[in-house]
């Protein structure tokens, strides 16, 4: 199983233009997953993935939905934070792609996990 977890801090004036962008989303973000949360918090949103293989970690991030989620972030947010399977970069959430990249290579060098 993988972990996606993006924690994000909207911009104060932004807080309901982002809102309204993960409403929008959800429902299609979650048909590229086993398991799709989203908490609001007091300042900001979890949004928490479970997926059953690195196939469905790609599918997710190379999606329509991921790359809304993305910009959104980029335009809208102060703080941002992508961890998958508790790896992950500070102020770099929107670009997703650089994550997975540096999880993939992970996995390439483990002999616990294999990519499916």
């Amino acid at each position: 199983m993988i972990n996606l977890i993006i924690t994000v801090q909207p911009k104060s004036i932004k807080y309901l233009e982002f809102s309204q962008t993960l409403e929008q989303i959800k429902g299609n973000l979650s048909q590229h997953c086993t398991k799709l949360a989203i908490v609001e918090e007091k300042k900001g949103f979890t949004i928490v993935t479970d997926l059953k293989s690195a196939k469905q970690l790609s599918s997710i991030i190379n999606s329509k939905e991921m790359g809304i989620l993305s910009g959104a972030i980029k335009m809208l947010c102060k703080v941002s934070k992508a961890v998958i399977n508790g790896g992950g970069f500070e102020n770099k959430a929107y670009n997703l792609k650089e994550v997975q990249f540096n999880f993939t290579r992970i996995i390439q060098k483990s002999k616990h996990i294999t990519i499916n």
